[in-house]
Protein backbone atom coordinates (compact mmCIF):
# COMPACT_ATOMS: atom_id res chain seq x y z
CA UNK A 1 0.00 0.00 0.00
CA UNK A 2 1.75 3.45 -1.07
CA UNK A 3 1.22 5.95 1.61
CA UNK A 4 1.51 10.04 0.20
CA UNK A 5 2.72 13.25 2.35
CA UNK A 6 0.42 15.76 2.06
CA UNK A 7 0.47 18.97 3.73
CA UNK A 8 -2.38 20.45 5.63
CA UNK A 9 -2.78 23.09 3.27
CA UNK A 10 -2.69 20.84 0.08
CA UNK A 11 -5.27 18.11 2.16
CA UNK A 12 -7.68 21.05 2.17
CA UNK A 13 -7.33 22.14 -1.16
CA UNK A 14 -8.21 18.76 -2.42
CA UNK A 15 -11.50 18.70 -0.46
CA UNK A 16 -12.08 21.67 -1.66
CA UNK A 17 -11.87 21.15 -5.25
CA UNK A 18 -14.40 17.76 -4.28
CA UNK A 19 -16.90 19.57 -2.86
CA UNK A 20 -16.61 22.32 -5.32
CA UNK A 21 -17.48 19.54 -7.99
CA UNK A 22 -20.00 17.81 -6.40
CA UNK A 23 -21.53 21.37 -6.46
CA UNK A 24 -20.96 21.90 -10.44
CA UNK A 25 -24.69 21.34 -11.48
CA UNK A 26 -26.25 23.90 -8.78
CA UNK A 27 -26.62 26.96 -10.52
CA UNK A 28 -28.01 30.80 -10.10
CA UNK A 29 -30.58 32.11 -12.23
CA UNK A 30 -32.51 35.03 -12.82
CA UNK A 31 -33.29 37.25 -12.23
CA UNK A 32 -35.41 36.73 -15.04
CA UNK A 33 -36.98 33.93 -17.45
CA UNK A 34 -35.89 30.79 -16.15
CA UNK A 35 -36.76 27.36 -18.15
CA UNK A 36 -38.76 24.53 -16.21
CA UNK A 37 -38.24 21.18 -17.82
CA UNK A 38 -40.07 21.30 -21.30
CA UNK A 39 -42.85 22.41 -20.94
CA UNK A 40 -42.83 25.81 -18.53
CA UNK A 41 -41.09 29.16 -17.85
CA UNK A 42 -41.24 31.39 -14.71
CA UNK A 43 -39.64 34.62 -14.46
CA UNK A 44 -37.83 35.70 -11.09
CA UNK A 45 -37.18 39.19 -9.82
CA UNK A 46 -34.36 37.92 -7.46
CA UNK A 47 -31.22 35.21 -7.89
CA UNK A 48 -32.25 32.15 -7.39
CA UNK A 49 -29.97 28.65 -6.71
CA UNK A 50 -31.76 25.93 -9.05
CA UNK A 51 -30.60 22.69 -8.28
CA UNK A 52 -31.12 20.01 -10.70
CA UNK A 53 -33.76 16.94 -11.05
CA UNK A 54 -32.46 14.61 -8.36
CA UNK A 55 -33.11 11.15 -9.00
CA UNK A 56 -35.47 9.81 -6.90
CA UNK A 57 -38.37 12.43 -7.53
CA UNK A 58 -40.15 13.42 -10.15
CA UNK A 59 -39.30 17.18 -9.09
CA UNK A 60 -38.14 19.20 -12.93
CA UNK A 61 -36.19 21.70 -10.35
CA UNK A 62 -35.52 22.95 -6.76
CA UNK A 63 -34.95 26.59 -6.19
CA UNK A 64 -33.85 28.22 -2.86
CA UNK A 65 -32.54 31.99 -2.05
CA UNK A 66 -31.45 31.54 1.83
CA UNK A 67 -30.99 27.67 1.61
CA UNK A 68 -33.66 24.56 1.15
CA UNK A 69 -34.19 24.79 5.55
CA UNK A 70 -35.30 28.31 4.88
CA UNK A 71 -37.27 28.43 1.51
CA UNK A 72 -37.66 25.93 -0.76
CA UNK A 73 -39.81 26.53 -4.64
CA UNK A 74 -39.93 23.28 -6.36
CA UNK A 75 -41.47 22.72 -9.72
CA UNK A 76 -43.24 19.60 -11.44
CA UNK A 77 -43.38 19.13 -15.09
CA UNK A 78 -45.83 16.96 -16.72
CA UNK A 79 -46.28 14.10 -14.16
CA UNK A 80 -48.33 11.63 -16.07
CA UNK A 81 -51.09 9.32 -14.76
CA UNK A 82 -49.67 6.46 -12.30
CA UNK A 83 -46.62 8.58 -11.97
CA UNK A 84 -45.87 9.65 -8.07
CA UNK A 85 -44.09 13.31 -7.21
CA UNK A 86 -41.39 10.87 -4.55
CA UNK A 87 -39.95 6.89 -5.30
CA UNK A 88 -38.95 4.91 -1.86
CA UNK A 89 -37.68 1.95 -2.07
CA UNK A 90 -39.80 1.29 0.93
CA UNK A 91 -42.14 -1.55 -0.79
CA UNK A 92 -44.20 -1.54 2.22
CA UNK A 93 -44.77 2.47 2.05
CA UNK A 94 -47.85 3.54 0.53
CA UNK A 95 -46.87 6.70 -2.49
CA UNK A 96 -49.89 8.94 -3.85
CA UNK A 97 -49.99 8.33 -7.17
CA UNK A 98 -51.59 10.41 -9.87
CA UNK A 99 -54.77 10.17 -11.80
CA UNK A 100 -55.60 12.21 -14.40
CA UNK A 101 -60.01 12.76 -12.90
CA UNK A 102 -58.65 14.04 -9.83
CA UNK A 103 -60.62 17.29 -8.45
CA UNK A 104 -59.12 20.62 -7.83
CA UNK A 105 -59.09 19.12 -4.13
CA UNK A 106 -58.04 16.10 -4.57
CA UNK A 107 -55.14 17.26 -6.89
CA UNK A 108 -54.06 19.80 -4.46
CA UNK A 109 -54.76 17.26 -1.42
CA UNK A 110 -52.18 14.39 -3.68
CA UNK A 111 -49.46 17.09 -3.81
CA UNK A 112 -50.11 17.63 0.16
CA UNK A 113 -50.20 13.85 0.73
CA UNK A 114 -46.27 13.35 -1.35
CA UNK A 115 -45.02 15.68 0.74
CA UNK A 116 -46.08 14.37 3.99
CA UNK A 117 -44.27 11.36 2.75
CA UNK A 118 -41.36 13.15 2.38
CA UNK A 119 -41.59 14.56 6.02
CA UNK A 120 -44.00 17.34 6.02
CA UNK A 121 -46.32 17.14 9.15
CA UNK A 122 -49.82 18.16 9.81
CA UNK A 123 -50.54 19.31 6.02
CA UNK A 124 -53.39 21.32 5.34
CA UNK A 125 -54.67 23.46 2.71
CA UNK A 126 -55.97 26.20 3.64
CA UNK A 127 -56.95 28.18 0.65
CA UNK A 128 -58.06 27.09 -2.29
CA UNK A 129 -58.78 29.34 -5.62
CA UNK A 130 -58.86 29.08 -9.27
CA UNK A 131 -55.96 31.33 -10.68
CA UNK A 132 -54.44 31.10 -14.23
CA UNK A 133 -51.24 28.62 -14.83
CA UNK A 134 -49.98 30.35 -18.60
CA UNK A 135 -52.72 30.00 -20.18
CA UNK A 136 -53.95 26.52 -18.71
CA UNK A 137 -56.91 26.57 -15.97
CA UNK A 138 -55.56 26.19 -12.81
CA UNK A 139 -55.73 26.62 -9.01
CA UNK A 140 -53.51 28.40 -6.67
CA UNK A 141 -53.90 27.24 -3.01
CA UNK A 142 -52.35 27.98 0.71
CA UNK A 143 -51.47 25.68 3.29
CA UNK A 144 -49.81 24.92 6.78
CA UNK A 145 -47.44 22.27 7.85
CA UNK A 146 -44.26 21.81 9.65
CA UNK A 147 -40.97 20.22 9.45
CA UNK A 148 -40.06 16.93 11.02
CA UNK A 149 -38.26 19.12 13.72
CA UNK A 150 -41.58 20.55 14.66
CA UNK A 151 -40.57 24.06 13.22
CA UNK A 152 -44.15 25.20 11.83
CA UNK A 153 -44.08 26.20 8.27
CA UNK A 154 -46.45 28.29 5.46
CA UNK A 155 -46.49 27.74 1.73
CA UNK A 156 -48.32 28.09 -1.39
CA UNK A 157 -48.43 26.71 -5.13
CA UNK A 158 -50.28 26.41 -7.74
CA UNK A 159 -51.04 23.31 -10.28
CA UNK A 160 -52.64 23.10 -13.25
CA UNK A 161 -53.38 19.95 -15.92
CA UNK A 162 -52.39 20.13 -19.09
CA UNK A 163 -53.87 17.16 -21.18
CA UNK A 164 -53.26 14.39 -18.76
CA UNK A 165 -50.27 15.28 -17.31
CA UNK A 166 -49.76 17.91 -14.32
CA UNK A 167 -47.88 20.72 -13.57
CA UNK A 168 -47.01 21.82 -10.33
CA UNK A 169 -45.13 24.48 -8.03
CA UNK A 170 -44.87 24.96 -4.65
CA UNK A 171 -43.53 27.14 -2.27
CA UNK A 172 -42.72 26.50 1.69
CA UNK A 173 -40.39 28.21 4.15
CA UNK A 174 -41.02 28.65 7.89
CA UNK A 175 -44.14 30.48 8.96
CA UNK A 176 -42.25 33.25 11.53
CA UNK A 177 -40.50 35.65 9.17
CA UNK A 178 -39.33 33.48 6.14
CA UNK A 179 -42.47 32.75 4.56
CA UNK A 180 -43.66 36.83 4.99
CA UNK A 181 -39.59 37.60 3.69
CA UNK A 182 -40.11 36.00 0.44
CA UNK A 183 -43.70 35.60 -0.55
CA UNK A 184 -44.16 39.20 -3.08
CA UNK A 185 -41.41 37.16 -5.10
CA UNK A 186 -42.78 33.83 -5.29
CA UNK A 187 -46.24 35.63 -5.80
CA UNK A 188 -44.23 37.29 -8.70
CA UNK A 189 -43.15 33.92 -9.56
CA UNK A 190 -46.31 32.20 -10.27
CA UNK A 191 -48.01 35.14 -11.76
CA UNK A 192 -45.06 35.02 -14.39
CA UNK A 193 -45.54 31.33 -15.52
CA UNK A 194 -45.79 30.95 -19.56
CA UNK A 195 -46.16 27.49 -21.53
CA UNK A 196 -43.33 26.90 -24.09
Amino acid sequence: MAHFNVSPRTFFAIIALIGLSACASISAVGPGPVEIGKSYRISTGEVWSKYPPQSRTNTAATMTIDGTILNTLSFVDGLKPGESIIYTSDRDKLIPKYRADMSASELVDFVLDSYSAQGLANGKMTDLRPEKFGTLDGYRFDFTGAYKSGLELSGTGKIAQQGDNLHIIIFYAPSEYYYGLRKDEVDGILASVSLL
